[in-house]
């Protein structure tokens, strides 16, 4: 009989365990693995939320945001008193340095609080405080601004998305058309009604539809593609929109519109912060020359002796305190200049400030003219293609059936399918660039498309 030294019967036993455990196990074999994409229903709302969401760009606004919004509060705080206080103590050895040297030793401890009260004679404070709150209502609009361009954009290419998918609605349904004309023609070929070049026409027909659902399929996949990039989303995420083509018309007066925009457009709110932040400016050039006032003013209770026995024991009776006021009046002799360049330069910015201003308010109204021009012509358009459609459609059913009766050619019925499948693509742009040029429009206005909270 063979008998294994131990150790070996440990290193089997080891590996048998290792085998079996590395195994997988008939449950396992069984269980199905999650394939295929992930999907996601989103609408054009959640679209633009999840956009303002992740873009990076807003995230790096927000921030920036946060700062002017930090900045402005610390400007403010320059208005209150500022008040400290300490607790100390120490500990001091010496050697004195004479005939006969000897340590001193000495402790000594309290405490004490001091108050700090500017008072702005010259009116720095309340202008810094300005300049502050310019900064933070600049730095929100610029957001704001940034975000309607990024919801304009959901917009484009959401819509993108929804033309593309009709589209390929659109191309189906002229494939089924097609293979019916084919199935049509290869029956009165047989019959001997029709001679075999309506086969072969419908035959290519046929395979030029299908490559062009081919091809719409792929820009389709496109505008998904860009639309997953603007929102931050995973390529692999297959987005399903819900949303559908809605037409709500609308018309606009050309001067409620530019009123309208002069008043709401960010753009013109801050042309007049930094015409007013100029204005600022000029008056800081001053500063040098006023007076400044600042009151203190401290109370503090301490205690000295060799040790903290004796510190204690001898102790004063009560703290003390005391009140200083300072004035100082600048008296001004020579600067080289400085001061009045500063002027100089302050004046320039309040006149370049003004001239923005106005060139600001004539590109809104030429932006909202242009704006209102395309809204209206994108109006007429879905109009006229509307009527097309209904033409379009009759005129293919008189073909099909003229064809039937063997009163019409292939041809005359393959160009009224394709004046329809053009009408409908024309009708879908329509509606879609109508959708645009509206929602353009109400940025060209300066309405809230975003808000942010004070």
């Amino acid at each position: 009989m063979l008998i294994l030294p131990r150790v070996t019967l440990i290193a089997l036993c080891l590996l048998y365990l290792i085998v079996t455990l590395s195994s997988p196990t008939k449950a396992a074999l069984r269980e199905p693995k999650l394939t295929g994409p992930r999907k996601l229903p989103l609408s054009l709302n959640q679209a633009i939320e999840l956009a303002l969401k992740n873009n990076r760009n807003l995230q790096t606004a927000r921030r920036s945001l946060t700062t002017a919004a930090s900045a402005y509060r610390a400007a403010k705080g320059g208005y209150f008193p500022q008040i400290r206080g300490s607790v100390s103590s120490s500990h001091s050895l010496s050697n004195q340095l004479e005939a006969f040297p000897r340590v001193v030793n000495r402790w000594s401890g309290g405490f004490d609080i001091s108050l700090d009260m500017p008072l702005d004679l010259s009116g720095a404070i309340g202008r810094s405080v300005q300049q502050a709150l310019i900064r933070l209502l600049d730095t929100k609009a610029r957001y704001v601004l940034a975000s309607q361009e990024l919801v304009v954009k959901v917009y484009t290419q959401y819509y993108e998305v929804l033309r593309t998918r009709e589209t390929m609605i659109i191309d189906r349904a002229l494939v089924e058309q097609t293979q019916e004309q084919l199935r049509i023609a290869q029956e009165r070929l047989k019959a001997g009604r029709v001679p075999e070049v309506d086969v072969l026409t419908a035959s290519v027909q046929l395979d030029n539809a299908n490559q062009t659902m081919k091809a719409d399929e792929g820009a389709y996949e496109n505008a998904l593609a860009a639309l997953r990039n603007t929102l931050v989303l995973d390529q692999q995420l297959e987005i399903i929109p819900t949303d559908k083509l809605t037409y709500i018309p609308e018309t606009f007066e050309y001067q409620n519109c530019v009123r309208e925009a002069v008043q709401n457009r960010l753009e013109m709110q801050t042309a007049r912060l930094s015409l007013e932040s100029a204005k600022i400016s000029l008056k800081s050039t001053y500063d040098s020359y006023l007076p400044s006032l600042n009151i203190s003013g401290g109370w503090d209770y301490n205690v000295t002796g060799r040790n903290p026995a004796e510190a204690i024991e001898e102790r004063p009776k009560g703290p003390s305190w005391n009140i200083t006021a300072r004035i100082n009046v600048p008296i001004f002799i020579f600067d080289g200049g400085v001061t009045r360049e500063s002027k100089v330069q302050a004046l320039t910015s309040i006149e370049q400030a003004e001239a923005n201003l106005h060139q600001t308010r004539e590109d809104i109204e030429l932006e909202v003219k242009s704006e209102v021009i395309n809204q209206k012509n994108a109006l007429e358009r879905v109009n006229i293609v509307k009527n097309s459609i209904k033409l379009a459609r009759e005129s293919l059913k008189i073909e099909e059936l003229r064809y039937r009766m063997g009163l019409s050619s292939y041809l005359k019925v393959t160009n009224a399918q394709q004046n329809l499948r053009t009408a409908e693509l024309n009708l879908l742009n329509a509606i879609i660039q109508y959708n645009l040029s509206k929602e353009r429009l109400y940025q060209a206005l300066g309405r809230a498309l975003v808000t942010v909270g004070d």
